[in-house]
């Protein structure tokens, strides 16, 4: 019986020599061929996911923002019981000016609106003022190409509901923030494949 119990343990050394041998040796060329096989697969797999949930999450924080600074020039035309403008930016205009033109996407800035002509007077009439990054590949546009928002001092939107689309780079609608004549906003996420109206 002592000799099958030596002869076990031997058995036994055998074994864990080998395997620490094998774990030694690390991976063989076809084991590292299969691992990185399986690596740019989950690879190719992702990515694309991942492009288009960034995209989503871009257009999701564009309609948010849209919806705040929309709230706050509301509220800032009933605080200060005068008009509030929202007009997208002229880029890099020093002071800050309305660009005149429906494409938001370059930002926008709010502000008092005391003479009625729809553009900031001086610089502290400006309540808040929004530069968006330009190559995200979205762009934020209204309809009817509208330059400007005027909410009244009683916090209603003057003029016909507006909407602001969101579209990307394949001039597709991705979402849209609806500003009604009580100037309340809603925001909807487009049904796939519509084209942007602009």
């Amino acid at each position: 019986m002592p000799s099958r119990t030596r002869r076990q343990s031997r058995l036994h050394s055998i074994a864990q020599l080998e395997l620490a041998k094998r774990l030694a040796s690390g991976f063989s060329l076809i084991e590292m061929m299969i691992a990185i096989t399986i690596l740019a697969t989950c690879t190719a797999l992702t990515v694309p996911a991942l492009r288009g949930f960034a995209r989503q999450q871009r257009a999701r924080a564009a309609m948010d923002l849209i919806i705040v600074q929309m709230a706050e020039a509301r509220t800032a035309a009933v605080i200060n019981n005068q008009p509030v403008v929202v007009c997208p930016a002229q880029p890099q205009a020093e002071p800050a000016d309305c660009s005149g033109a429906g494409d938001w996407s370059a930002g926008w800035i709010l502000f008092l609106d005391h003479d009625g002509d729809r553009r900031p007077s001086a610089a502290s009439d400006i309540i808040d003022s929004t530069n968006l990054p330009a190559d995200r590949g979205l762009s934020i546009r209204t309809s009817q190409a509208r330059a400007h928002v005027r909410y009244l001092p009683d916090g209603r939107s003057a003029g016909s509901n507006l909407t602001f689309e969101l579209c990307n780079d394949a001039n597709e609608r991705i979402a849209s923030v609806v500003l009604n004549n009580a100037g309340r906003t809603r925001s909807q996420w487009a049904v796939s494949g519509l084209r942007c109206e602009h």
